[in-house]
Formats: structure tokens, C-alpha cells, sequence
């Protein structure tokens, strides 16, 4: 059990109570991008389920893993086919459908390589998913890896309850041209549009979008280094269109990159307990425990770290998805 375990004792979905605790505003972000990814998708919802179960698996979210949406469950989706998606090679797997065995492999390439599938890999997504639908996984990883939060400070037990009413409402899939869905700037610019993503799901994304870097927790120059050492462990890079928009000049000072690389010599005490937790929250959010969540309490409170942690997991899931969908291209 983890130190904030007691904020989500009596809370039946995730990490709601957690973020209600650090800001209302964002607790309506949250919960508006969740609703957004399940009311208006051109994916069915047993496809959805799958994304969201096997994101469940691969972050070790216990709570996430034993809970069941009601609109999946009506959409026939079973738990066999659920114990088979977690299998090596299940993304081959005959016995599931080709949109689903498709979204499987988007969930890994966004989760374990943060990389665009290889050219023939992704004509097969396109085939199955169509553009619409290659972005829409990719948005639900995002959005369903914000319970990253509750798996990092809340107390990542299997849910007591495992239907959760949620309604499904499936777009049409939009016609078009059939090529891999490049957004017309960087992906994290307020002004890119997310071609073929629906407007109420565009409009979420910005929302949360909008609020990072509007933190008072710690300074400007310190989340921008969280953000460069972020894209760093990702393998990405740490200049650029994406990482200007997650660390912008303005606020990154002087940040050095090199510096970052080398932040155990080179940073503060307090600079040290804030990279010390956003890293082990990036490479393990199951394995936090009081050595490393208990200095950034003491330094920021339980409302601040809050705070920090929900910043420091969207910008990961943000990079996460301008990396699988190949945005690093000149300004």
C-alpha cells in the first residue's frame, strides 16, 4: 500500500479521488478525456476494452486489470479472449478480430517502444483500423495511462466491484484517403489538428494539454528538465518541434541536456527528490514506495504531488504519442 493509499480507499474509480485531492480542475479534465475516448470513437467496444485491459497489464495496474466496462461486456467481449490478448503473440492470434489484434500492436508500440510501427506493419493497422482508428488507440493508451496515478499513490489492489456502467456510442469511421495519420504540426501544438480525431476527442486532448507548465509546485526550468530527461529515457529527442512544446525555450532557461543525463551530480537536493521520483514514476509507477515518494510529499505536500505526478505522466504519454505517430519533423 502506498502513502496516498488512503485518499482512494472508499474511491470505485481509480484515480478520481487522487485527483480530485490535487485540483477540480483537473480531476474535469480527467474525466472528460475518459468519457471523450469512449462516447466518441469509431472503434467498437470490445476493441476499446482490449486497449484499455492491456494497458492495464503492461503498467502492472492491478485496479484497471479487474474491472470490466458494462459497454464491452455487451459487446460480447469475453474474458478468454481478454487471458489471450496478454499471450506472446497475440497480435497473430487468428481467433480475435483483425481490428483488435491491430490495436494490440498500436498498444505496444506505444507503450513498450514509443516508435512508429515499421511501413508494412502499418498498412496491416491501416487496413484493420483505418486512420481514424490508428489515432483513436493511440489516445485511449494516453488516456487510460493516467491511471499511472493511482498505480504510483493511490493502493493498486483489484477492484472490489468489476462492472463499471460505461456506455458505448461508436462513430461511423470516417472516409478518405488511407495513409498513416500525420498531424499538420507537431502533436502537442494547440494549433495541430489530429487529422480524423473526432472534435469533442481533439478537445479534451487539448484541455489537458493546455495544463501543463501552469504549475506552481516547482519551477518552470525544473518540470522542463523532468520533460528533457523524460524524452531522453524514451530514446527521443531532447530539441525539437515535440520536446520545444513540452519544455519550451521560454520556460527551459538553461537547461543542458547533458546536465540532465548526469542529474544525480548536477542538480540540487530539491531538484534531486523531484527527478528521483519522476523517474522511477516513468520506468516503474508500481514500484514507487516511501523512499522515493516520501521526500517529494515532504517538499510539495500531498495536493503538489499530486499535482507534479499528473503533469509528469501526461508529458510521457504526450511524447509517447507524437513518437509512435512520427512527429518529429521541422517546425
Amino acid at each position: 500500500m502506498n502513502l496516498l493509499a488512503h485518499v482512494t480507499a472508499d474511491e470505485p474509480v481509480g484515480a478520481a479521488a487522487l485527483l480530485g485531492l490535487g485540483d477540480p480542475d483537473d480531476l474535469a479534465a480527467f474525466r472528460s478525456l475518459e468519457d471523450r475516448v469512449w462516447d466518441a470513437t469509431t472503434l467498437a467496444a470490445a476493441t476499446l476494452e482490449s486497449v484499455r485491459v492491456r494497458c492495464a497489464d503492461l503498467r502492472g495496474c492491478a485496479f484497471c486489470a479487474s474491472v470490466r466496462m458494462s459497454g464491452a461486456v455487451a459487446d460480447g467481449l469475453t474474458e478468454a479472449e481478454l487471458a489471450r490478448q496478454g499471450d506472446p503473440g497475440a497480435d497473430a492470434d487468428a481467433t480475435l478480430p483483425a481490428d483488435r489484434r491491430a490495436a494490440l500492436v498500436l498498444v505496444r508500440a506505444y507503450l513498450v517502444e514509443a516508435a512508429p510501427p515499421p511501413d508494412p506493419v502499418r498498412a496491416d493497422l491501416l487496413a484493420a483500423l483505418g486512420p481514424a482508428g490508428v489515432v483513436e488507440v493511440l489516445v485511449a493508451c494516453a488516456a487510460f495511462a493516467s491511471a499511472d496515478l493511482r498505480i504510483a499513490l493511490g493502493d493498486n489492489r483489484p477492484a472490489r466491484s468489476t462492472l463499471i456502467p460505461r456506455e458505448h456510442q461508436q462513430r461511423p469511421r470516417p472516409a478518405g484517403a488511407a495513409g498513416w495519420p500525420v498531424p499538420d504540426g507537431p502533436v502537442l501544438s494547440p494549433t495541430t489538428t489530429l487529422p480524423y480525431l473526432a472534435p469533442a476527442l481533439a478537445a479534451a486532448v487539448a484541455d489537458r494539454r493546455a495544463r501543463l507548465l501552469t504549475r506552481d509546485e516547482v519551477p518552470g526550468p525544473l518540470l522542463a528538465a523532468c520533460a528533457v530527461r523524460s524524452a531522453q529515457l524514451l530514446g527521443a529527442p531532447d530539441r525539437g518541434p515535440v520536446a520545444d512544446l513540452l519544455a519550451p525555450p521560454d520556460v527551459r532557461g538553461d537547461v543542458d541536456p547533458t546536465a540532465v543525463r548526469d542529474w544525480t551530480r548536477t542538480m540540487s537536493a530539491d531538484e534531486r527528490v523531484v527527478m528521483a521520483f519522476a523517474e522511477q514514476l516513468w520506468v516503474d509507477p508500481a514500484g514507487l514506495d516511501a523512499t522515493v515518494v516520501a521526500p517529494a510529499r515532504v517538499l510539495l505536500g500531498d495536493p503538489g504531488l499530486v499535482r507534479l505526478t499528473w503533469d509528469l505522466i501526461w508529458i510521457a504519454q504526450l511524447q509517447r504519442l507524437a513518437a509512435v505517430l512520427g512527429t518529429e519533423v521541422p517546425a
